[in-house]
């Protein structure tokens, strides 16, 4: 059985997905406190809280400040140094998964110009360092569909020092039948001893079979404009306040992930690990150097990032341009009725909130797609919100 260090937890999409497909959950690392209370009660998972914190050497961390104390009942956070790993107490990570934050590179920030260097985005180092000093076989990381422009050159650099490959795909939620966008960069990297390497496989063939499979299907929730009375219904609680922690849920899961994406990713690696014969080798690719004249020995944090392609390859600290997956990455224009993607601040704003009506373009968030049909009272129904992201109903509602 695969096993997994989950970092940047959230809610758990990463988890959800692994679980599924049979791959083990080590620990996580949250340190939101509703996360957190969701991670504890509902996942049953030991959670480290700060990333930083998690496999370092004990007289590093700060919560060993005296030998009489129990880090976890000082802080509620659990402690997995790297003594624990190195001598067998907890087991050594094949994957490493995470999706940091995105606020210094998000579109929806106009400050975002510091990219991967920002405050918040520069925590990519901290998945840097454990890939470094636990050496796992894979990675699966999620960011904004920006980070192609905005860093993505600066971990690939770090990735070929550590000698590692990556792939890298932006995926929408749509390619999996949900009737939003939610574009956002996958990122995959593995070690030279993998079969993915090995054989050149597709770390997304996974990914590309689902989004096949929903070619002329119906989206799995209608479009407001196909059955907005659906809506009406579903997505709408008269009274906010009669729901625990409703604002919580719904924040949580603007930010999380779709997990049916990752649960393709996942199943790619098992079936690359069992069964490479049956996977997808990755398509066609040409080096990026013959198409726009860049190399990763350009690249610094000093530096301006490289604005690289929506997708792609880095084997051997080269840059190869692979087909172009429409499937996988639709234009925002190409299903006509789309909704809004949920968005963190989607459960602060009820239907009252006259504003969101006036904010251009999806600015408006979800919110604002469901006061278009009229209504004037009550607030997002976190129950909808969970089946809108793919995730099961009352998956975050508190015990």
């Amino acid at each position: 059985m695969l096993k997994m260090i989950d970092c940047f937890t959230g809610i758990g999409g990463f988890h959800l997905a692994a679980e599924a497909e049979g791959i083990h959950t080590i620990v996580t690392s949250e340190t939101e406190s509703f996360n957190c209370r969701h991670i504890d009660q509902k996942l049953n998972l030991d959670n480290v809280g700060d990333v930083a914190s998690l496999g370092i050497s004990e007289h590093q961390n700060p919560n060993f400040t005296h030998e009489d104390i129990v880090p976890v009942e000082e802080t509620g956070f659990s402690t997995y140094s790297y003594e624990d790993f190195m001598e067998g107490t907890v087991d050594w990570p094949d994957i490493i998964s995470g999706g940091w934050p995105c606020q210094d590179i998000a579109p929806a920030n106009p400050n975002n110009a510091k990219g991967i260097n920002g405050t918040k985005s520069s925590t990519y180092k901290e998945l840097v360092r454990l890939l470094e000093d636990f050496e796992p076989k894979h990675g699966v990381f999620e960011n904004s569909e920006r980070l192609s422009q905005r860093g993505l050159c600066v971990i690939l650099k770090e990735l070929d020092r550590l000698g590692y490959h990556a792939q890298w795909e932006t995926i929408s939620a749509s390619a999996f039948g949900y009737p939003h966008y939610r574009h956002r960069l996958y990122l995959v990297v593995y070690r030279n001893d993998t079969n993915i390497a090995r054989y050149q496989l597709d770390a997304f063939s996974e990914c590309r079979k689902e989004a096949k499979h929903q070619m002329g299907l119906p989206f799995k929730l209608p479009l407001t404009s196909e059955d907005p009375n659906w809506y009406l219904k579903n997505a709408v609680v008269d009274n906010p306040k009669s729901i625990k922690l409703r604002t919580k849920r719904i924040n949580s899961l603007g930010n999380a992930i779709i997990p049916d994406i990752a649960r393709a990713i996942f199943r790619s690696i098992k079936k690359s690990e069992d069964n490479p014969s049956q996977c997808q080798k990755v398509s066609q690719r040409v080096p990026y150097e013959k198409l726009l004249s860049i190399s990763l020995s350009t690249v610094s944090n000093e530096k301006a990032f490289l604005k690289l392609p929506s997708r792609g390859l880095m084997l051997n600290g080269s840059l190869f341009n692979t087909d172009k997956c429409s499937l996988l990455n639709p234009h925002k224009t190409h299903f006509k009725g789309m909704l809004s993607t949920l968005i963190k601040k989607d459960g602060n704003n009820n239907f009252t909130t006259k504003s969101r009506l006036n904010r251009p373009g999806k600015l408006g968030g979800l919110v604002q797609d469901i006061m278009k049909l009229g209504v004037v009272q009550g607030g997002l129904h976190p129950e909808f919100c969970e089946k809108f992201m793919g995730y099961p109903q009352n998956y975050t509602k508190p015990l």
